[in-house]
């Protein structure tokens, strides 16, 4: 007789745990193009380049290949946006975080996603892109955007004589992904989200999945 939840045999009556989150099927990969000035554009000399699944050696998809021209133009799109008098330069620190809010709640939106086309691209296991490098990345915009409006630090003497120096230094990560060789990502020795001009460049050998919905 089951009475409190408990069965005839007096153990306790149990939901299966769920299993591991899967991957989704990826139908097309769609942004594929160089992203500069909030803008998809395509190579200025019309040049591709494909990636592939390193696990089946199949072609996902072909990406716009830049070149010294496009890199000019996203350095010049860069300054534009960070001299004073630019709509971020005028844009408040609080707005800014909200900014960087928002991109981390698209990223959860789409992390599954992203999960899948992050292993597609680099043969990693999906649970490591996942709970790795996902979830790091959002947390890692999080902080950041927490950041933004708090611009203060606090200031040591170093030796009798010498001047103060600040301790608060604060690195952003501009790609999720480290090195083929466990190495960390690239950062920024500058607070995204109070005064630098966010800025990445995806990898030649695996360049998905950089463009976000």
């Amino acid at each position: 007789m089951e009475q409190n939840g408990t069965k005839e045999n007096g153990r306790s009556e149990e939901t299966p745990a769920p299993g591991p989150p899967q991957p989704v099927h990826v139908q097309e990969i769609r942004f594929t193009k160089i992203f500069i000035d909030n803008k998809w554009v395509q190579s200025s000399r019309g040049r591709t380049f494909a990636t592939f699944n390193p696990a089946t050696g199949c072609k996902l998809c072909e990406v716009e290949e830049a070149d010294e021209e496009d890199v000019d133009k996203a350095v010049a799109a860069a300054k534009a946006a960070g001299r004073r008098g630019s709509a971020w330069q005028r844009m408040d620190a609080c707005s800014r975080g909200k900014l960087l809010h928002r991109l981390a709640d698209l990223v959860e939106r789409d992390r599954l996603l992203l999960a899948t086309v992050e292993t597609l691209d680099t043969g990693k296991p999906f649970l490591q892109s996942l709970f790795i490098d996902l979830d790091g990345s959002i947390k890692t915009l999080r902080y950041y955007a927490g950041w933004s409006d708090k611009i203060h630090g606090k200031s040591l003497r170093v030796g009798e004589c010498s001047q103060p120096q600040q301790t608060q230094e604060v690195l952003v990560f501009t790609d999720w992904r480290g090195g083929s060789d466990g190495s960390p990502p690239p950062c920024s020795p500058e607070p995204t989200g109070v005064s630098c001009v966010p800025a990445g460049q995806p990898l030649d050998k695996t360049p998905l999945p950089f463009p976000l919905d």
